[in-house]
């Protein structure tokens, strides 16, 4: 990764992450981080991707639950803000080093054409009252999708689209 990460607990809990995640995270040349780029320019501030992590009681024996929670990303590999990467899809204990797995997932959000679809402006005004029940529906959303991502590749398999 060539920038680094910015790390926030949620309500003080080791098990619910915000990781912050600027344009310098991302490969140079790839559209997200022009975008993001482009997005700090127009807010006059830095507008990172945001990434919500939920460990479990038994992490890294189960997987974590990661998602993006801000801004709207889109891509072929993104759904409902879950990511369709292999390492989080079909999770092993010996991925658990976390500081990996984000170099692995800015990599990953870099080269999969992920772009912004919206902008920030009016999200963190969102998060005021409504705050808790939309974080807490990204993550529902989020589950599911990791759900429906486990149940195709357990069918089909992870060979490309046209490899099957």
């Amino acid at each position: 990764m060539a920038g680094t990460f910015e790390v926030e607990l949620i309500d003080d809990s080791l098990l619910v992450w915000e990781v912050a995640l600027h344009d310098w995270a991302f490969d140079p040349s790839s559209p997200l981080s022009k975008d993001l780029e482009a997005l700090s320019e127009a807010a006059g501030d830095l507008v990172p991707l945001i990434l919500r992590v939920h460990f479990s009681a038994d992490f890294p024996f189960s997987p974590p639950l990661v998602y993006v929670a801000r801004p709207t990303v889109r891509s072929e590999y993104v759904f409902d803000g879950a990511l369709c990467m292999e390492m989080l899809v079909d999770w092993q204990p010996q991925y658990g080093n976390v500081e990996s797995m984000l170099v692995q997932i800015s990599a990953f959000l870099a080269h999969s054409g992920a772009r912004v679809e919206t902008a920030c402006k009016g999200e963190a005004a969102a998060a005021g009252a409504d705050g808790e029940a939309a974080a807490t529906a990204a993550r529902d959303s989020a589950r599911r999708a990791y759900e429906k991502l486990k149940a195709f590749h357990d069918k089909k398999g992870w060979a490309s689209a046209g490899g099957r």
